[in-house]
This record gives C-alpha cells, sequence and structure tokens, in this order.
C-alpha cells in the first residue's frame, strides 16, 4: 500500500502509488521465483496492488486512519506500507535539468489471526535519486519518462533490498 499527499496525488493521480506498489511486488516475486532467497520461500502475493489503490480511491476516509486500522481489510498477513514524502523528477535548482529524487517511510504492518494488527518494522528516510550519480543540480540530457522510470526502479530497489538478503556491486 501507497500513501502520497494530495499534492503529490494532484501532480501524479494514483500513477505514482500503483507503479510503486507494482515495481516493490514484481522485484519480491523475481526474488521468489530465483529461489536466491530464503526469506521468500513460503512468501505469497494474495492481492494485486491495483486493488489496494482501488480501495484508496474508493475509501477516501482511509486518508485519515491509521494503518494498522486499515490494513485487516485486505485480508493479508503482512502489508508493506510505503508513505511517500517527497518526489520530484526535476532538479529544484532549474526546471530545464532533470534529477529524480524520492523519500519515504516504509513500514511492515504485521495482521494477527484475531485481525489485530500491529507495525512490526519502520524505517524513515528511505531515499533514493536518479541518475545514482547525478549532480545535486541535476543533468540535461533527460526526459520525463526517463527521470521518472529511473528514479521509481531506483527507490523500489532500495525497498526490495530492506526485505532479502543480497550482495552489494
Amino acid at each position: 500500500m501507497v500513501w502520497a499527499d494530495r499534492a503529490t496525488r494532484v501532480d501524479w493521480g494514483s500513477r505514482l502509488q500503483l507503479d510503486i506498489a507494482n515495481g516493490v511486488q514484481n522485484k519480491l516475486k523475481f526474488f521468489q521465483q530465483q529461489k536466491k532467497v530464503s526469506e521468500l520461500d513460503k512468501t505469497t502475493f494474495p492481492v494485486d496492488p491495483r486493488s489496494i489503490v482501488r480501495y484508496q480511491s474508493d475509501y477516501p476516509q482511509v486518508e485519515t486512519m491509521p494503518v494498522v486500522e486499515v490494513a485487516p481489510h485486505f485480508g493479508v498477513s503482512r502489508l508493506i506500507y510505503v508513505e511517500v514524502e517527497s518526489f520530484q523528477t526535476r532538479s529544484s535548482s532549474s526546471v530545464e535539468l532533470w534529477r529524480g529524487e524520492m523519500k519515504a517511510t516504509v513500514r511492515v504492518i504485521e495482521v494477527g489471526p484475531d485481525r489485530k494488527a500491529k507495525v512490526g518494522y519502520e524505517e524513515a528516510g528511505v531515499t533514493a535519486t536518479f541518475p545514482p550519480k547525478a549532480p545535486q543540480e541535476g543533468v540535461p540530457n533527460l526526459d520525463m519518462p526517463r527521470t521518472y522510470a529511473g528514479t521509481l526502479d531506483a527507490f523500489t530497489t532500495e525497498v526490495v533490498n530492506r526485505f532479502v538478503t543480497y550482495e552489494k556491486d
């Protein structure tokens, strides 16, 4: 589940929420299929991210509810919850330069058999930038689609790296 503030949703719609959720789930499934990480051996993905984004759209009151009250509605034992703090595809220095940057808090909500939920893991300040070594002022040779996709890919990789064992390149 991905939450983004109203201003971010005005700029990006529910597309950003769906792209982040799909990116995290698809990368976790990839690791699971490769059987290279034991953490995902018995993991299932019973809910499509589109269903959760639709639920958020159909029930706007969940915006103001604590996620531990919302998570039991999805029928899952664990829910990865990403709370987007900031997202941009352009440099803060110039509208002509490209530099994707995203920052969020990541939580895992554990739902017990009694449908009571609690936060099992939380990490604030999870960040990603694209291009990875771009200067703070950005670069001129990109465009919106590549910067958007690259930033989301870098961010979802950062999220997934918190849940699987991996070796850094």
